[in-house]
């Protein structure tokens, strides 16, 4: 699989106003036609440029805002007011920025037993989706980031994970490798089933589990998902594409 150019950026800014631009197109798309839209947000380095980016754009765009309702791709188990919080971040500098009501965050909740957690995401999820697939529900879109390691929400290479049921959408992680070591991540059958998802991919130090996972290696988590679906829209700043120094 080969890097079409129109995914290249020149840095995270770059990336960042491209993928905003997308999404305020894609949101304005499905609002028209839709009475619920769901979204999954992901953290990473690449989420406050983005989360700024696409405030700017959503503020002045005539979108029906209150029909959109935005999950998590993953977080870890922290209060919200943690730094670590994938959802604090996105409530402080995208959702409250939009006037989004509370009504429409879908944060994971912060539980010490990540297994409860889980099922209460999935159950969160299943009440706004119109559309299942073998019973899983389905996400319009999902936002995501990559690691160093090529690892995707909270999918970690060779660090399997069990979801609480077959058809879950979101199941807990234990020992992660990456602190905090517990989390709850959307599961490749909801990111298989989603409608569409979009990778945002920036930083330096990426270029090797960039260069696996566009060959499909499925080892690596992307190139895993790159080999589940042919339709993955990729956002890739040209640090990432450096190879490492030394």
């Amino acid at each position: 699989m080969n890097l079409p150019p129109e995914s290249c950026h020149p840095g995270p800014e770059a990336l960042a106003r491209a993928a905003a631009r997308d999404l305020a197109a894609c949101l304005r798309q499905l609002t028209a036609g839709s009475t619920h839209v769901t979204i999954a947000l992901s953290g990473g380095r690449i989420a406050l440029p983005f989360f700024h980016a696409l405030t700017r754009e959503l503020k002045h765009e005539p979108i029906r805002l209150n029909k959109v309702h935005w999950f998590l791709a993953d977080e870890r188990l922290v209060p919200p007011d943690n730094p670590e919080s994938n959802y604090g971040c996105a409530r402080k500098h995208l959702l409250d920025p939009l006037n989004i009501p509370p009504t429409q965050h879908h944060p994971i909740p912060p539980l010490a037993n990540p297994e409860q957690a889980a099922r209460i995401a999935d159950e969160n999820l299943r009440r706004c989706t119109a559309a299942f697939k073998d019973n899983v529900p389905v996400l319009d879109l999902v936002l995501l980031g990559m690691g160093e390691d090529g690892h995707i929400a909270s999918l970690f290479p060779n660090h399997p994970i069990q979801p609480p049921f077959p058809d879950a959408a979101y199941a807990p992680v234990h020992n992660a490798p990456k602190p905090p070591a517990t989390r709850v991540t959307l599961t490749w059958q909801a990111l298989t089933a989603a409608q569409r998802v979009w990778v945002l991919i920036s930083g330096p130090n990426k270029q090797q589990a960039l260069s696996r996972s566009l060959q499909q290696d499925p080892e690596v988590p992307l190139g895993r998902l790159l080999l589940l679906r042919n339709d993955i829209r990729l956002y890739v700043d040209h640090t990432s594409l450096q190879t490492r120094a030394g």
